[in-house]
């Protein structure tokens, strides 16, 4: 359960810093974001 729970945070965390830092990429590429 907890590990569950530290994979979600990583996983979470992880996405925002891809969004933050390659967001316009995603937005020009949508097939990339799938």
């Amino acid at each position: 359960m907890l590990a569950a729970l530290l994979i979600l945070i990583i996983i979470s965390t992880g996405a925002m810093w891809l969004y933050h830092c390659h967001g316009r990429t995603f937005e020009r590429n949508p097939k990339d974001s799938q």
